[in-house]
This record gives C-alpha cells, sequence and structure tokens, in this order.
C-alpha cells in the first residue's frame, strides 16, 4: 500500500511521488496496524481497531513469538575455511511469554526465505 503526494495544483502536469509505503502481511483478528503517533515514525498494534481516530493509545506487542537478532551480512569466512559466509547467517527468535509456542507451519518469506523445522520454543 502507498500514500502518494497529490499536492500540486490540478492544472499542472505532475508525476506522482510515493511519500510512504507499508507492506501489510497476515495481521491478527480485530488487532490494526498503523503508525504511532499518527504520523510518526514507529509502528503499533492497536485493539481494538481505531479506523477514523488519532493513534495514542498504541501499546507494543502482545505477541510472544519475537525476531531478537538477525545478521543479513556477516564477516567473510576465514581464509581456508570451508564455509561460506552464508553459513553465518541468522535469524533469532525468541519466546517473550510463558507459554511453549510451536513452531509447526511458520515460515519466513519475504525478505528472507526459511521454513521453520517443527519444534518448540
Amino acid at each position: 500500500m502507498s500514500a502518494w503526494d497529490a499536492a500540486a495544483p490540478p492544472s499542472t502536469a505532475r508525476p506522482f511521488r510515493p511519500i510512504d509505503r507499508i507492506i501489510y502481511l497476515p495481521q491478527r483478528t480485530d488487532v490494526s496496524q498503523g503508525r504511532s503517533p499518527d504520523g510518526g515514525p514507529g509502528y503499533a498494534l492497536f485493539s481494538p481497531p481505531t479506523p477514523g481516530f488519532p493513534n495514542v493509545n498504541a501499546s507494543p506487542s502482545t505477541l510472544p513469538l519475537r525476531i531478537t537478532e538477525i545478521m543479513y551480512h556477516p564477516a567473510d569466512a576465514p581464509a581456508g575455511s570451508d564455509a561460506d559466509e552464508k553459513d553465518f547467517e541468522f535469524i533469532e527468535l525468541q519466546n517473550t511469554g510463558t507459554a511453549p509456542i510451536s513452531l509447526d507451519g511458520v515460515k519466513l518469506g519475504v525478505g528472507a526465505t526459511f521454513v521453520f523445522p517443527s519444534m518448540t520454543l
């Protein structure tokens, strides 16, 4: 979804230029996502959703599965090593809740492609 700047007077030829872009992925039922505060740099979850109202009551995500660290461009593998630099790429997940989380069927598909094995965090 993109927002376009159409500020030029309608009588002039004007190319549209993007002013913002958000990629929406699957969301939780009855939870919306938006800038917090309105126009701010960060995104937050809103439960219940607040269409048409200011985004002022944002709260941190309550989802217990978090990406806590990403290494997408590691240093070169040591000289003479059989390893490839891609062997050192990783995405670290953490369960911040108290109940176990099954990763069965969980996958990354934008920016990184990975299907997690059947395991529990």
